[in-house]
């Protein structure tokens, strides 16, 4: 819009008052959907599979028996820029246990939200800060059809419920983490794709 103001303005300048280009700040030239080369690189389970079609990541835990199950994703995010995905929870059971955030470890145990360089939140109320589980921040749970857009940004990760109309944010994000995700029930099926700019304006971003 800056780009599409300041030509509108260039065709009535007046000559001796010449437009000046707009200028971009440096948060909006630094932003970032995600890496163009984003994809799966670990798993605990067997039961996870995933795959990738139109830019949209599709994670399924399966199998017949529960067990924490992390998923993490390469290559890891550049703490000087600002990044955007969402989460679609395609099939979550009610009261299913479900991980969504950060980490840094790419190697960790299956049990990977209590890392101590994981970041986000769970079912169950469940808030973890450098994997300790710091409940009252007012999350609730996950639910089945529900939207999550996250935002990384000057190393705060937020996390904006469409369904609850409410964002919660952890500050203090190390640098490089990559996007985790952990399983436990079986049939539990979430999205991975970028945010389109009408999805950040909605989230005020």
């Amino acid at each position: 819009q800056l780009i599409v103001n300041h030509l509108r303005a260039k065709k009535i300048e007046d000559p001796t008052d010449p437009v000046l280009p707009p200028t971009i700040s440096k948060d909006k030239s630094k932003s970032s959907d995600l890496p163009s080369d984003l994809q799966p690189v670990a798993a605990t389970s067997s039961y996870i599979t995933t795959s990738h079609e139109e830019g949209k990541h599709r994670v399924c835990r399966g199998g017949n028996v529960n067990s924490f199950s992390f998923l993490g994703f390469s290559p890891a995010l550049d703490g000087e820029r600002s990044y955007f995905w969402k989460c679609n929870i395609v099939t979550l059971r009610n009261e299913d246990w479900l991980f969504l955030g950060l980490i840094c470890n790419q190697n960790p145990s299956q049990n990977s939200y209590s890392d101590s360089t994981s970041f986000g939140w769970a079912s169950s109320t469940q808030h973890y800060i450098a994997g300790i589980d710091t409940r009252g921040d007012g999350w609730t749970k996950f639910e089945q059809g529900e939207v999550l857009y996250f935002r990384l940004q000057d190393h705060v990760l937020t996390m904006h419920s469409t369904l609850k109309n409410l964002s919660f944010s952890i500050p203090n994000i190390p640098n490089d983490p990559c996007i985790h995700f952990n399983l436990y029930h079986n049939n539990t099926v979430v999205e991975l794709e970028p945010l389109s700019m009408l999805e950040k304006s909605e989230a005020g971003w």
